[in-house]
């Protein structure tokens, strides 16, 4: 499944700590993110994993912010 996860800049620290509450689930699914949305993300994730002795591959893509 995807699931795109987008942060306005005051929302980042709550997407931060969803994410690292919700990573076991969130692992399993491909993750599509703007892109300091999706660094969040990651370090959230790897975080995570790292924290209860885990490593995790994400599939994560990251794409440009802002207008076209």
């Amino acid at each position: 499944m995807n699931i795109a996860l987008v942060a306005h800049d005051n929302q980042k620290k709550d997407m931060a700590e969803w994410v690292g509450f919700n990573y076991q689930t969130l692992a399993q699914h491909h993750l599509i993110c703007t892109g300091t949305t999706g660094r969040i993300v990651d370090e959230s994730m790897t975080a995570m994993a790292k924290g209860h002795g885990l490593t995790m591959a994400l599939n994560l893509t990251k794409l440009s912010s802002g207008p076209l």
